[in-house]
């Protein structure tokens, strides 16, 4: 399963999805790193992201279009 991206302009707290696809439960730890982020450059780019998540707050579940 890939990740998702967040979009230029994006303003708000990011809802973080897991899911285990094996038979064996798993033991998320307090202060455990879960998550890596790849930070990519945007060049000449005009459009920013002013979509219907924008500066959600908490968990958000999906919204229609």
């Amino acid at each position: 399963m890939g990740a998702g991206f967040v979009d230029p302009g994006f303003r708000g707290q990011l809802t973080l999805c897991l899911t285990n696809m094996g038979s064996n439960d798993i033991e998320l730890h307090r202060s455990e790193r879960i998550v890596q982020m790849i930070l990519h450059e945007v060049r000449n780019g005009s459009d920013r992201y002013a979509g219907r998540y924008q500066d959600s707050t908490g968990a958000v579940g999906a919204k229609e279009a």
